[in-house]
C-alpha cells in the first residue's frame, strides 16, 4: 500500500517539477537512508544529543503555540478596544505569553544553531575517524589502488563544494531539523484542523508536494553539476600550476606564467558557463511551485476571511488560524539544511558502503611465533597480475628464501622484484600458489604480527614531516621508542655524522614546511630510511628486505656501505634488490627473475661462469665504469 501510494506521489512530483529525471526509488530504501541519517547523531556525545534534542523540541512547539498566543493577543485587545479600555494589568497576560513563546523559540534556535554545528563536528570527527580504520583494516593495499574505493573513500570524507560545509555530520543534522520542521507543521495543522480538517490536510500535502517539488528540481541540479566535476578539477589543477610549489620552477624559467593563467582563465569560464546553462534549465521550472504557493495562501486567507465575515469564527481565531496555516506551510521552504541533507548524504552513502565493505572483509590470523631465527619462507607456484591488467607480473614462481641467507634480486625493470616483496609483505594476495612461513601459509597468519618480523625498504620510502631521529624509531612505532637504538641505526647507515650536523641534532625536524627544519638531499633521505629500517631489525625484525637502498648514493658510499649494512641485520634473513650489480656480488646467492619466473641462480662468480642473463647485465655495467674510468678500473675483473 505505501509503496503504491509512493509511486503515484513521485509522478506527481515529476509532473509539477517539469518532467525531472527523478530516480525510481523504492520507499522502503528511502525510509531506510533517512534512518541511517538519524543513527549517525549517536557518533555524538549523548549529552549533546539532549541538548539539540531540548532545543528542536521547544523550536517545533513555537509556532503552533505563537498561533495559540497571537489569538490570546488580538482576543485581548479587541475585548479591551470593545469594553473602551486598555488596562495595562489587564494586557500583561497576553503580552508576556506572547513574548514568553518568541523567546522560547529564539533560544531553541540559538541552542539548535550552537550546539548542532559541535554535533556536526564530533560526528565527522567520528566518520573521519572511521574511514582511515576501515581504510588501514584490510592486510593488502590492492583496495588503495582501485579507483573505485577511492572515490568512495573521498567522497565519504567530504566536506562539501561549496562555501558552506556539507558533511556526513551536518547531513545528519539537516535530517533532524527537516524531521522537526515536519513536525512543528503538523502541530500547526492539527491546530488549524480545530476550524477545518479538510484545510489543514490540503495545507499539509500542499506544503509537502511543493517541498518534494523544489527538492527534485535541486537533486537534478546537483546530479547535472556532478557531471561537471571532471571541468573543476580541470580548473584546480590550473590553478595549482600557477600557484603550487611544485611547478613553481619551470613556470618562471620558462615563462609559462601568461599561458597557465590563460587556460585556467578559459577553464574556469567553461566551466562556469555549463553550470549557469544548467542552473537556468531549473529556475524556468519554478512557475508551478510559485502558483501553488499564491493558491494555496490565496484559499486559506480567503476562507478564513469569509469564516471571520460570516462570524463563524473571532477576530482572535482569525489571527490564531492564520498564523497556524502560515507555520503548516513553511515546510514547503527549502531551506540550507536540505540542501545539507542531500549533499551530505552521498558522504553517508559512500560510508555505509565502505563499513559494509570493511565488516565483510574483517582479517584475522593465528599468531606469528616470536622466535629468534629468521623464518623460511617459500613461494609455491605464485602468480600475481595487478587488478586490471591482463599481464602476470609473476607467472608460477617457485622460490625457497633460506634462513638467515644474504640474497640478492635481480632484474630489468618491470621484471617483478618490487612485486615479489610486496607479495611477501602480504601487502597483496597472489592471483594463484601460496607464500609459506616455515610451513605456515601467509594468509593464516595474523598480518600485524608477521609484519612486526619485516623490516622493509621499499624505492619509494616516506619522508616524514618529523624530527630525524622520529623518523628512524618509526621503524618500530607500535612499541616504545629505544634512544640507544636509534642511535646505533643511525651509525649502522652512516647516518650518524649527517644528524649530528643538523642545527638541532636529531632533534631537527627534516622538512622546511616546520619551524627550524631543513630539507635533506635525496641520498641524505636515503641514509636516513635505511636507519629507519635496520632499527626495526633491533627491535626484533628478522626479515630484511631492501630495494634499491643505495640508489641516491654514489658507487664509493654504496660500496662501503653494503657490508656495513649486511653486518647490522647479522642474525636476520637479507633479501636485497639492486640495479647495481657490483654492489651484491658477495650476496649468499643471486636470483635472476625474467618474466615472471627465477632464471638464474647461484653465487656471483657461478653466475658470471655460467654466461647468461646475470653476466651480460654485470658485464653491460662494467663496460659502463671502463669506458668513463679507464681500462680495467671497472672490468669484470677489477669489480670482482
Amino acid at each position: 500500500m505505501l509503496e503504491s501510494v509512493w509511486r503515484v506521489s513521485q509522478r506527481l512530483v515529476r509532473i509539477v517539477a517539469g518532467g525531472v529525471a527523478l530516480p525510481e526509488r523504492p520507499f522502503r530504501d528511502v525510509v531506510s537512508e533517512r534512518v541511517l541519517l538519524l543513527r549517525m547523531m549517536g557518533l555524538a556525545p549523548r549529552p549533546l544529543n539532549a541538548l539539540l534534542l531540548a532545543g528542536h523540541v521547544v523550536t517545533a512547539a513555537a509556532p503552533a503555540a505563537l498561533a495559540v498566543a497571537t489569538g490570546v493577543l488580538v482576543g485581548a485587545v479587541v475585548d479591551a478596544l470593545a469594553a473602551g479600555s486598555m488596562a495595562v494589568v489587564e494586557m500583561l497576560v497576553p503580552v508576556g505569553f506572547f513574548a514568553l513563546v518568541l523567546l522560547s523559540q529564539e533560544l531553541g534556535r540559538l541552542l539548535i544553531n550552537t550546539v548542532g554545528l559541535v554535533a556536526s563536528r564530533q560526528v565527522d570527527r567520528r566518520v573521519r575517524h572511521e574511514l582511515r580504520r576501515i581504510a588501514l583494516a584490510p592486510a593488502g593495499v590492492a583496495h588503495l589502488e582501485d579507483p573505485v574505493y577511492q572515490d568512495e573513500l573521498r567522497r565519504g570524507s567530504d566536506l562539501g563544494i561549496s562555501w558552506r560545509v556539507r558533511s556526513p555530520g551536518t547531513a545528519a543534522i539537516g535530517q533532524v531539523l527537516v524531521l522537526f520542521r515536519l513536525v512543528s507543521a503538523v502541530l500547526a495543522a492539527v491546530l488549524v484542523a480545530r476550524f477545518s480538517l479538510l484545510l489543514a490536510v490540503a495545507l499539509m500535502a500542499t506544503a509537502v508536494l511543493m517541498r518534494a517539488v523544489v527538492r527534485a528540481q535541486w537533486v537534478e541540479l546537483q546530479a547535472r553539476e556532478e557531471t561537471l566535476a571532471d571541468e573543476k578539477r580541470k580548473v584546480s589543477y590550473w590553478m595549482d600550476l600557477a600557484a603550487t610549489a611544485p611547478a613553481a620552477k619551470e613556470v618562471r624559467l620558462f615563462g609559462l606564467g601568461a599561458w597557465v593563467t590563460a587556460h585556467r582563465h578559459a577553464t574556469e569560464l567553461g566551466w562556469v558557463r555549463r553550470v549557469w546553462r544548467t542552473k537556468n534549465v531549473v529556475y524556468k521550472r519554478q512557475a508551478p511551485v510559485a502558483l501553488l504557493a499564491v493558491v494555496s495562501v490565496g484559499t486559506t486567507f480567503l476562507v478564513l476571511g469569509l469564516a471571520t465575515v460570516n462570524r463563524t469564527i473571532g477576530v482572535d481565531e482569525l489571527a490564531m488560524y492564520m498564523s497556524a496555516s502560515m507555520a503548516a506551510l513553511s515546510f514547503s521552504i527549502l531551506d540550507l539544511e536540505q540542501f545539507d541533507l542531500e549533499h551530505g548524504l552521498g558522504a553517508v552513502r559512500a560510508f555505509d558502503r565502505l563499513a559494509r565493505r570493511s565488516a565483510a572483509a574483517s582479517v584475522t590470523g593465528r599468531p606469528v611465533p616470536d622466535s629468534a631465527a629468521p623464518p623460511v619462507i617459500r613461494f609455491h607456484d605464485v602468480t600475481f597480475r595487478y587488478p586490471g591488467t591482463d599481464t602476470p607480473v609473476l607467472d608460477g614462481l617457485d622460490l625457497e628464501i633460506r634462513s638467515g641467507e644474504v640474497v640478492a634480486v635481480v632484474g630489468v625493470n618491470g621484471a617483478g622484484k618490487t612485486t615479489m616483496m610486496k607479495l611477501l609483505a602480504g601487502l597483496y594476495p597472489p592471483d594463484a600458489g601460496r607464500l609459506t612461513v616455515d610451513g605456515v601459509d601467509l594468509d593464516e597468519l595474523d598480518p600485524a604480527g608477521w609484519r612486526r618480523r619485516l623490516a622493509v625498504l621499499f624505492q619509494d620510502f616516506v619522508h616524514y614531516p618529523l624530527s630525524a631521529e622520529h623518523n628512524v624509531s618509526l621503524g618500530a612505532g607500535d612499541r616504545p621508542v629505544d634512544p640507544e637504538a636509534v642511535r646505533a641505526a643511525l651509525r649502522d647507515a652512516h647516518a650518524e655524522e649527517l644528524v649530528g650536523q643538523l642545527p638541532r641534532g636529531g632533534q631537527t625536524p627534516v622538512t622546511r614546511s616546520r619551524t627550524g627544519g631543513v630539507e635533506l638531499s635525496g641520498g641524505q633521505w636515503q641514509r636516513l630510511a635505511l636507519a629507519r629500517t635496520l632499527y626495526a631489525v633491533r627491535r626484533g625484525a628478522r626479515v630484511v628486505v631492501l630495494d634499491e637502498p643505495t640508489a641516491h648514493l654514489d658507487v664509493r658510499a654504496e660500496a662501503a656501505l653494503f657490508d656495513d649494512v649486511v653486518a647490522a641485520a647479522a642474525g636476520a634473513t637479507v633479501v636485497l634488490i639492486s640495479h647495481r650489480l657490483s654492489t651484491i656480488r658477495r650476496a649468499d646467492r643471486i636470483l635472476v627473475l625474467d618474466g615472471g619466473v627465477i632464471t638464474q641462480a647461484g653465487h656471483h662468480d657461478t653466475l658470471l661462469a655460467r654466461g647468461g642473463e646475470y653476466a651480460r647485465l654485470f658485464r653491460l655495467q662494467a663496460a659502463r665504469f671502463t669506458g668513463e674510468l679507464g681500462k680495467g678500473a671497472g672490468s669484470p675483473e677489477a669489480v670482482r
